[in-house]
């Protein structure tokens, strides 16, 4: 079903409920003029138009929907379409506009309306069973909904009463227009580009094994060599670039029967002395061997304990290579002390040699990215704990004690001691904490940033083209007006330079050159201005890569409420239409400063809000007033408009005037009331629906009641006879 107002009627309309009972059919509105008198409109205008759900249209006059409609007798299609349009706009209007009803007076409304017919057809008693009985017989109608009917009509006469009272605090004609121009539609056309549409156009071209062509690899590496020191910086991955030396002992892959041969086996560099002889000083105490039992309690996975294993069992199994790891870990913390003694006596430190003598491993980084070596499979020492390095000066030692970790699992405060993994002394040689990455190592994330520099570019070109066709537009528009300005530019030019060295007064030439060039393209783009709409209207018809949308007759301020459409799924279509709906905000008017936009205005290119990489131009095209009625079912915008009017002065309030139920302050935070044709649709079938219904409950109830009097006569005849 279709529910419109006509838009043909344009004097100002203020409804004012004085009795209401839908129950009862009973419909007492006056319509009036706002600021007094009687509406002098034609009362058979057509004012509302119903198509109904079998095709047919209904057209309401003015008398027919604000007056009492007839009573009696079978109610015409277009009657009963008025009355269900009226009834769903009065429950709307009461349930959403915030007033209530309280038990007690709706009760005593009941019974002052209803409550003598009722006594008068049971004996001069009200009770609940005469109350439903009466309403049963006479509407047809349960106790619920009625009195749901009629708490709806005495909010609606409460809300229409406050619009009457709003005019003692604010005219409502001053609170109307102030509302007609807040409340404003725009119709807007736009032009819009995204960076995603350019994103395939982008992409570096690849061939076989999905690696880059020659030229891709040219492009990318040209790219390279263009960007800054500190641009090619937030290209490294790697972290800090350090070279450092490591001398340990790896326990890393080594079963227990591997570790224990590598542990016996004589060096050949270290006058044939295996680690168990250059360790057979060293012997872990019982306090010791607590902490080897409780370190491999805490690190079951690392030495392959299963964890339902009891601890002293799993002990008992791997006690061998826990004092094994002690051992070589006691032995590693006395090279640390040993080189950091020497260190600091300001002696030579020969890593490599030290290796040697003691039997442990040596190995050397060079200029490896701390975040690379801190990865699991780089090294043969890795761990994360190489973070440490960060923090040391160049040529000492690393004192990891804060990095390993708890220290039920740290025998000897120094060397990087990784359970079940590794056991280490680093010295740091040199770092550089803010690297420039050679393209090789940061191929990746240049590729990527590449594509997307590349993606803005192409985005930026297209338009920039778009702006030179209005550009190319304007400037053929305005030739034969410009062609004098700058001829006598050029001439005033000519004059003020005359006698000036071109080279000693180039600075004062230029300053000349740039005055007078500026002034005559000022008076030039006074005169393109004008032309500005035609320019971009032109420059839409044109092909290109921008998307071209228009949205008709939209509220900015329920625009601006809608939720975003998603960023990833949506097309730039639907991104360019919420755009226009939310963004443009040069294009609408600001009453409250009294700027005023017209139609044909365009605007600047922006980026959208919320749309990453979208970027838009739009054109206003037309805007409309919202009309009297459609204000007065808005409260919010009342309220709006009444805060408006205080702020710029125009009316305040006065110390013990109440305030209005559309108080802003009261209102500002709930949701904006509104009713809207669409939204009635439904309602207003199925109260069509509910009349035709009672009609034939009614009218059955009738010829019920006349064959039951019929019946009864004829047996007084025959009981007569």
């Amino acid at each position: 079903m279709i529910f419109r107002f006509m838009e043909k009627y344009r004097v100002p309309i203020l409804i004012v409920v004085l009795v209401g009972l839908a129950g009862f059919g009973v419909w007492a509105f006056i319509v009036e003029s706002i600021g007094g008198g009687r509406s002098q409109v034609d009362p058979g205008e057509v004012y509302v138009t119903v198509e109904r759900p079998g095709g047919d249209e209904v057209e309401i006059t003015r008398e027919q929907y604000f007056s009492r409609l007839p009573g009696g007798g079978q109610l015409t299609p277009q009657e009963r379409a008025g009355l269900a349009v009226s009834a769903v706009l009065r429950e709307r209007l009461a349930e959403d506009s915030g007033i209530e009803v309280d038990g007690d007076e709706l009760k005593r409304f009941i019974k002052e309306s209803i409550g003598a017919q009722i006594e008068a057809a049971n004996g001069g008693k009200f009770d609940e069973k005469a109350y439903a009985e009466f309403l049963a017989t006479r509407m047809n109608m349960a106790p619920e909904r009625f009195e749901s009917t009629v708490a709806s009509d005495l909010r609606l006469v409460k809300y229409f009463r406050e619009l009457q009272r709003v005019n003692t605090i604010n005219p409502v004609q001053k609170v109307v227009d102030t509302a007609q121009d807040l409340f404003k539609r725009y119709k807007l056309k736009g032009v819009f580009f995204d960076t995603l549409t350019f994103d395939e156009r982008a992409k570096l071209a690849r061939g076989e094994n999905d690696q880059l062509t020659a030229e891709a690899e040219t492009r990318l590496s040209d790219w390279w060599k263009d960007l800054t020191d500190d641009e090619k910086r937030r290209y490294n991955r790697d972290g800090a670039e350090v070279t450092a030396e490591v001398v340990g002992f790896s326990f890393k892959g080594m079963d227990d029967e591997a570790l224990k041969a590598a542990f016996e086996k004589a060096s050949p560099v270290n006058d044939s002395r295996s680690l168990q002889e250059l360790t057979a000083d060293f012997t872990p105490s019982d306090d010791d061997k607590a902490k080897l039992k409780l370190r491999l309690d805490r690190h079951r996975d690392a030495y392959g304990v299963d964890a339902e294993t009891p601890l002293d069992e799993a002990y008992a199994a791997k006690a061998e290579r826990l004092e094994i790891e002690w051992k070589i870990l006691r032995l590693v913390k006395s090279v640390d002390i040993d080189v950091k003694q020497k260190v600091a006596n300001g002696e030579e430190v020969d890593l490599p040699a030290v290796a040697r003598a003691n039997n442990l491993t040596y190995f050397k980084y060079s200029t490896l990215g701390l975040n690379k070596l801190a990865a699991e499979d780089q090294s043969e020492f890795p761990g994360s704990w190489v973070g440490g390095l960060r923090g040391t000066t160049p040529g000492s030692f690393m004192n990891l004690a804060p990095a390993i970790g708890p220290m039920a699992d740290n025998f000897f405060v120094g060397p990087a001691d990784v359970p079940g993994k590794h056991a280490s002394v680093w010295r740091l040689n040199e770092i550089d904490l803010r690297p420039i990455p050679s393209l090789v190592n940061a191929k990746q994330p240049a590729i990527e940033a590449f594509e997307k520099t590349e993606a803005e570019r192409l985005c930026d070109d297209a338009i920039a083209a778009f702006e030179k066709t209005m550009d190319d537009f304007l400037e053929a528009k305005v030739a034969d007006f410009a062609k004098p300005i700058r001829d006598e530019a050029a001439k005033k030019i000519a004059e003020r330079t005359a006698g000036l060295d071109p080279e000693a007064d180039k600075e004062k030439i230029e300053t000349i050159t740039k005055e007078e060039n500026d002034a005559a393209d000022a008076l030039v783009g006074v005169e393109k201005d004008k032309y500005v709409s035609e320019a971009f209207a032109h420059a839409l018809e044109q092909p290109g890569d921008g998307v071209v949308v228009e949205e008709g007759y939209f509220l900015p301020m329920e625009a601006m409420g809608e939720k975003l459409v998603d960023q990833k799924t949506a097309s730039l279509e639907e991104k360019a239409r919420s755009y226009l709906r939310r963004g443009f905000q040069t294009l609408q008017d600001d009453p409250q400063s009294d700027r005023l936009v017209e139609a044909g205005a365009v605007s600047d290119f922006v980026d959208a809000r919320g749309y990453v990489g979208v970027k838009g131009r739009a054109m206003l095209v037309d805007k409309r007033k919202p009309g009297v009625e459609e204000i007065m079912l808005h409260p919010t915008w009342v309220a709006v408009a009444e805060r408006t009017i205080q702020q710029k002065g125009m009316q305040r309030s006065r110390a013990g005037v109440a305030k209005s139920m559309w108080d802003w302050d009261a209102l500002q935070r709930s949701d904006v009331f509104k009713i809207e044709a669409p939204l009635l649709d439904k309602d207003i079938a199925e109260r069509v629906k509910e009349n035709e219904e009672r009609d034939r409950a009614l009218k059955e109830r009738a010829r019920q009641r006349e064959e039951e009097e019929k019946a009864r006569r004829a047996a007084e005849a025959g009981a007569a006879n």
